[in-house]
């Protein structure tokens, strides 16, 4: 808020530039151009070929496999569900009455052969 009688001064930019910096501190990198000099051929970057690039997206991988290899280990160590204790006591009663199950079937199973046996031969009789 300005009060009157005082003039608004603009906000100042923080943000440096290259012409900000000190000539110690500037670099020249040449990307695409080749100058003539043998002195400023020093400051010619090298070319990036595919197989530099191929190498470096390789190394990426690698190392998102290695961090996904730990993340497996982190979840080994997570915390349990809620009622993990309560599958295990009951997983022991479930076997138990799973055998019971399968006995009863297959009672039922002999119980109704014979009756289709005894009902076959009633059949039978009565000819």
């Amino acid at each position: 808020m300005a009060i009157e009688g005082q003039a608004v001064e603009p906000p100042k930019k923080k943000a440096k530039k290259a012409k900000d910096l000190p000539k110690d501190d500037r670099q020249i990198h040449f990307r695409n151009y080749i100058p003539r000099t043998p002195d400023l051929r020093d400051f010619c970057l090298p070319r990036i070929t595919s197989a530099d690039i191929e190498a470096e997206i390789d190394k990426e991988i690698q190392e998102a496999i290695a961090a996904a290899e730990d993340t497996d280990a982190v979840l080994a160590i997570a915390p349990r569900k809620p009622n993990w204790d309560l599958k295990r006591d009951v997983e022991r009663k479930m076997h138990t009455l799973a055998a019971r199950t399968d006995r009863a079937v297959v009672q039922l199973i002999r119980q109704r052969i014979k009756k289709d046996e005894g009902g076959e031969a009633n059949l039978e009789d009565k000819k």
